[in-house]
């Protein structure tokens, strides 16, 4: 930034014009020579002090040598000498602001702008200035009106920068983008937009920008690796495996890489898999919190409970301040059921990150599994206060209401969990005052589900309604026996065409049930007459019989809360009175005695429900036994968790769902023995109640 408006030649040995002289000093300038440009300056000054070119240009000199304190020195005497040159000001203010000196850099500035106030440059530098001092409002106004004036891309990029570093994210954008439309290829400035965008969750845009640099230069590795994070977070995980594995081709050793593909596998469950590459990442580098954190997730979803704390516990100890690790410990010390640790890891969570929405989404899942639903709706409450449209935040704080037996609102937000759904039929969806003839009612979850809320499906028939289920496949013959009105096909075959739609678990929503108005008519299902003959074995013996379930889904994340160890049945097989006949369809574990296995009878619902029939009674964990033993009119027991579904509800012994089920629950998490010891009294009791003679003759 040099002026050569003076034109007078200096005293000295030099040879030439005044311009003539300038110009050599700006050739060694530019050519590095600093030492040799700064001895010619020192001499020109030395001859005449006065001229403030000679001291700009010293400044100019100073600033590329690397000697700040020089530089704001010699642009202050050019300035003070010539104080009507915006030129010389402005490199002062540059200058202070290399100091951080932002206070008369702004000052300097200023006086430039006053001197030239068409000169955009000028205007980014005292806006720049300003966001230094905190004054963001004034900076922004500022820099709006200078881009306006279309200053070069350089000083755009610049103050893009300068944005970026005070957390202006979409005015840095904006600067970016305001500089690219002169400078399309520059590839610097492509990055840092595309990175912006990442980080404001504008995942497309980013991909875009990363995708043309990527076009241009396809090896380009830190590109490649932006690019495999991006693909997983726009769901695009076959993008995201094969960007990090040809970013690996490239660079065997980028730990990035490892992580991301590490992270694109989690998506895929592909968790074994994913911790050989966290454990490269971690091979490759020293060790970083957010690998660990990953591999600790990893093992998490693997079961490796105890290997997923110590390694949680571990990034922890590289960073304490930050919160995931610490939310993940307290996930891991949740599923183990160490749920006042659990607590404990949430609320140092939230200590160190009070407005992120995850903090308070898993604090309230705690407070469900401590038997706490009213805590858990004001905790995902703050929660969507934080993040309003998070749907699994709303589907959670359903769950959490309809624990606490509020089936309108409760199953008014389960509702969200359908919003991001897809393969639903493109029909209307149905609702009682809509304009409908026939209505496709689809099962979308578990077993259990739909044999606890296929009961609804005679309301619509009791409203006049064509009613086609769609339901899966292995129920499809079970289900046949609901309502002979009702046309049972499986959710594999192509539906017909109906006026309308409803997903199985909306019906209570669209029905507005609540706790008095449950059809609790039971039995809804019942046992084919064709497959209850060759079961006559066990109905007609004389010793009663009892249909035994103790493990659930192993694949359920919760499955250890709900499910028993094997080993403890043996309080409950001991009993002489009463034959067991094992329902798991996994079959018996061969040092369990006394029990016959019926695993393997278990082909479908239909012939389930037939052995079901046979039974006297049926003692189950949560599964979906219970829902068929209960569907079917037969009496259950369910032995529960101390965290239970929110269809048990809160301290009941009985079920508004069934009305000959009854609830054994755990009085502290993991106590499985004293519910067995409770069950096996209460089964001698009833076995011995079953056996008396009638008073009838």
């Amino acid at each position: 930034m040099a002026s050569r408006s003076e034109n007078k030649s200096p005293d000295g040995f030099f040879v030439g014009s005044a311009n003539q002289v300038l110009d050599q000093i700006l050739l060694r300038i530019d050519d590095g020579q600093h030492e040799s440009a700064e001895n010619i300056l020192r001499q020109l000054i030395k001859n005449r002090p006065g001229h403030a070119e000679s001291w700009n240009l010293r400044g100019v000199n100073a600033i590329k040598g690397g000697g700040i304190e020089l530089a704001i020195e010699c642009f202050t005497k050019a300035s003070n000498i010539n104080r009507n040159n915006a030129v010389y000001a402005a490199n002062l203010g540059n200058a202070l602001g290399l100091d951080k000196r932002w206070e008369q850099a702004a000052g300097a500035w200023s006086r430039a702008i006053l001197l030239a106030p068409k000169n955009p440059e000028h205007q980014l530098g005292l806006a720049i200035c300003m966001m230094h001092q905190g004054k963001i409002t004034e900076a922004l106004e500022q820099g709006d009106h200078a881009l306006q004036m279309h200053p070069p891309p350089e000083v755009i990029f610049t103050f893009a920068k300068s944005l970026s570093k005070h957390d202006q994210l979409k005015p840095a954008i904006n600067a970016y983008t305001a500089g690219l439309s002169q400078q399309p290829e520059n590839t610097e400035a492509k990055f840092q937009l595309g990175a912006l965008f990442q980080k404001l969750g504008d995942f497309k845009s980013a991909a875009d920008c990363f995708r043309a640099i990527h076009f241009r230069d396809p090896n380009n590795v830190e590109v490649l690796c932006r690019l495999s994070a991006i693909a997983r977070e726009l769901g695009q995980t076959k993008e995201a495996i094969q960007a990090g594995e040809r970013t690996l081709s490239l660079d065997p050793d980028s730990a990035e890489a490892h992580n991301n593909l590490g992270l694109a596998l989690c998506d895929l469950r592909k968790y074994s898999e994913a911790v050989e590459h966290f454990e490269a990442a971690l091979a490759t580098t020293s060790a970083r919190y957010e690998t660990l954190n990953n591999l600790g997730v990893a093992h998490q979803a693997l079961g490796n409970l105890d290997t997923a704390e110590n390694i949680l516990r571990r990034a922890l100890a590289i960073s304490s301040s930050l919160p995931a690790a610490e939310r993940n410990l307290g996930n891991v010390l949740r599923q183990a059921e160490r749920f006042g640790e659990a607590l404990a890891c949430y609320k140092r969570a939230l200590k160190k990150s009070p407005l992120d929405y995850t903090n308070y989404a898993n604090l309230g899942l705690l407070l469900i599994n401590l038997n706490r639903p009213a805590d858990a709706i004001t905790i995902y409450e703050k929660a969507l206060s934080l993040k309003p449209n998070h749907l699994a935040i709303r589907k959670s704080l359903g769950i959490a209401q309809l624990q606490c037996g509020n089936l309108r609102e409760g199953f008014q937000n389960y509702e969200a969990r359908l919003a991001k759904k897809d393969g639903f039929p493109k029909i209307p969806r149905w609702f009682p005052d809509c304009n409908a003839r026939s209505v496709l009612v689809t099962a979308e979850q578990g077993f259990g589900d739909t044999l606890q809320f296929c009961r609804y499906l005679n309301r619509l028939v009791e409203m006049g309604l064509e009613v086609t289920f769609a339901c899966q496949p292995t129920l499809v013959r079970l289900m046949r026996t609901v309502n002979a009105a009702i046309t049972v096909i499986s959710n594999n075959d192509k539906a017909p065409e109906t006026d309308a739609h409803i997903p199985l678990l909306s019906l209570p929503f669209a029905l507005k049930s609540t706790l008095k108005t449950i059809p609790a008519d039971c039995p809804y299902l019942s046992a084919d007459p064709a497959l209850t003959p060759k079961w006559r074995k066990i109905s007609d013996k004389p010793v009663k019989s009892v249909g035994l379930v103790w493990s659930g889904n192993p694949d359920r994340q919760d499955d250890r809360m709900r499910s028993c160890p094997p080993e403890l049945l043996c309080k409950l097989l001991c009993i002489k009175e009463i034959d067991f006949y094992s329902l798991q369809k996994e079959g018996v574990p061969t040092d369990l005695e006394g029990i016959t296995d019926l695993g393997s009878h278990l082909t479908d619902f239909a012939e389930t429900a037939a052995i079901i029939k046979s039974l006297d009674i049926i003692v189950t964990v949560d599964t979906a036994i219970a829902h068929l033993a209960g569907a079917l009119g037969k009496p259950v027991w369910v032995m529960l968790g101390n965290t239970a579904d929110w269809r048990y509800f809160l301290e009941r012994n009985d079920s508004p769902w069934y009305p000959q089920m009854q609830l054994f629950r755990q009085k502290k998490p993991g106590a499985w023995a004293d519910l067995i010891r409770h069950v096996a009294k209460a089964l001698r009791v009833w076995a011995s109640s079953q056996n008396q003679p009638s008073d009838e003759q």
